[in-house]
């Protein structure tokens, strides 16, 4: 390999870390390493010389220097944006900072040294409610899908495996949740299930109780709560190769399979059966071209001893 290949190469430990700069070499033989990623420089160079195996000692290189260039057209020298959150400095390479506090990203606009900024952060309640809105319709959705599809004459109206799967996300919403507390139920917090099979939402009383008990919603709507047994009850029915909807699939694709081999099974005999009809019936013709032709050839003789007469 080149050296510039192996500096270039982050795999060999040339070339490493978050971010690898591009080595070339310019027209006076310098080589040049540029990083494109913005804020503070931290290119740096290191070379060493080591003997091959069984080799003898190699001699160092001689002098080298190294030297920084690069910013004759640059408008504004680029750095990294610094920010104090809880008297702790952070700084990043970009302006928008996403991991100094949990579930908050910082857009930093202008620099305001000295001058403390209060930052609050409330509980989204909307997106909270639009959430569980969301599940409602997803759930409504799919039982209006199986209302349609028991119809007469509707493709899957004989079809069981569509009962059961929405028969199981039935049952997830349905599902007691001990560590939700007071919010066991879905039907506890304005979630409930009506005569025609549809899920209703009274956003009210479901605002009442996330105001009230905040974590009993969360465990009640969480991995360990209706979330997950949703979530368990759609993995069952879509997991590719044992899941309720690729069985089914792989089911009628079976049948079909079979159905396709019995029609080319039946059509190969009707070709079989058509041709030795066709045959007999050439026979035939040819049985009576000759009955025919021996019945002119009697009448002939008949008619020739007629006339002897």
């Amino acid at each position: 390999d080149t050296l510039l290949a192996r500096i270039n190469d982050a795999t060999a430990d040339f070339g490493a870390g978050a971010r690898p700069p591009a080595a070339t070499t310019g027209p006076d033989g310098r080589l040049r390493l540029e990083d494109g990623t913005g804020g503070d420089s931290r290119l740096s160079l290191a070379l060493s010389v080591s003997p091959a195996a069984g080799g003898a000692a190699t001699q160092p290189f001689g002098a080298s220097t190294t030297s920084t260039t690069g910013r004759a057209r640059e408008l504004v020298r680029g750095s990294d944006a610094q920010v104090r959150v809880d008297g702790v400095l952070v700084s990043r390479p970009s302006n928008t900072i996403g991991d100094a506090l949990q579930g908050v990203t910082l857009s930093l606009q202008q620099a305001d040294p000295g001058n403390p900024v209060t930052l609050a952060v409330n509980r989204d309640e909307e997106a909270s409610v639009q959430g569980v809105r969301d599940l409602v319709k997803a759930y409504n959705d799919v039982v209006s899908f199986l209302n349609g599809q028991q119809l007469e004459g509707a493709p899957l109206a004989l079809d069981g495996t569509l009962r059961r799967v929405v028969g199981s996300f039935t049952q997830a919403l349905r599902a007691e949740i001990p560590g939700a507390g007071d919010f066991a139920r879905g039907a506890l917090v304005g979630m409930t299930l009506q005569r025609n099979g549809q899920l209703q939402l009274d956003e009210s009383r479901f605002r009442t109780a996330m105001a009230s008990n905040l974590g009993g919603i969360q465990a009640l709507f969480g991995a360990e709560g209706i979330g997950g047994a949703m979530r368990t009850a759609t993995q069952a029915a879509t997991r590719f190769g044992d899941g309720a909807i690729s069985t089914q699939i792989a089911s009628i694709d079976g049948a079909n399979g079979r159905a396709r081999t019995r029609i080319a099974t039946l059509q190969q005999r009707l070709d079989e059966r058509r041709e030795r009809l066709i045959q007999q019936f050439s026979s035939m013709e040819q049985s009576l071209s000759r009955l025919q032709a021996q019945g002119n050839q009697l009448q002939a003789a008949i008619l020739g001893v007629s006339s002897s007469r």
